[in-house]
């Protein structure tokens, strides 16, 4: 029998729940605030949380909602990486920041790994994110509207969610993973 695994984190209490453990130099807190969510700060690169290299997601079904935005600095990242590390092997992830003018999907798999960029403003608003993983390509739909759909460098691997940035700050207020 096959079990769909079903995530929703709401990001909100005192502190990030245990099951969530960060990767690089970051410093990830709660907001105290409405609707503060979570935060994450870094100055020193490519830093997150992860799922402790707990990889439930399968590369061809699976699916994050996310809901954030980049507050300041360089770049927000979030979606999927099949390794516990800043590699960009085995990923399906969304960059908006100041690298690109829109935001961007990078996606990776053993042999390397790539950025197509959509049609939506790199910038410090609050959006809705989508990320498909299927078995012929992936999909970026962002406030509800299809941007992006990518067939390239399409990850092999079983994934994680993650949830950081790049020397920057970024922050969540939602987040939903699951197979389909």
């Amino acid at each position: 029998m096959a079990y769909k695994q079903h995530f929703i984190e709401w990001f909100s209490g005192k502190q990030l729940p245990s099951y969530w453990t960060q990767v690089g130099t970051g410093t990830p807190s709660m907001l105290d605030s409405v609707d503060g969510g979570f935060q994450y700060v870094t100055s020193s690169g490519d830093s997150f949380m992860a799922f402790n290299d707990k990889k439930q997601y399968a590369p061809d079904g699976c699916v994050m909602i996310c809901a954030g935005r980049r507050t300041a600095g360089t770049e927000m990242r979030f979606g999927f990486r099949g390794h516990n590390t800043t590699s960009n092997n085995e990923c399906a992830y969304v960059k908006n920041g100041t690298g690109s003018t829109n935001i961007v999907l990078r996606t990776g798999h053993a042999s390397g790994d790539s950025d197509t960029q959509g049609s939506v403003t790199a910038d410090t608003t609050a959006k809705a994110f989508k990320i498909e993983c299927g078995s012929a390509n992936i999909k970026l739909t962002i406030n509800g509207v299809l941007d992006i759909t990518k067939t390239t460098n399409r990850p092999t691997v079983r994934l994680q969610p993650i949830a950081g940035c790049y020397n920057g700050t970024s922050s969540y207020n939602y987040m939903e993973v699951y197979n389909t």
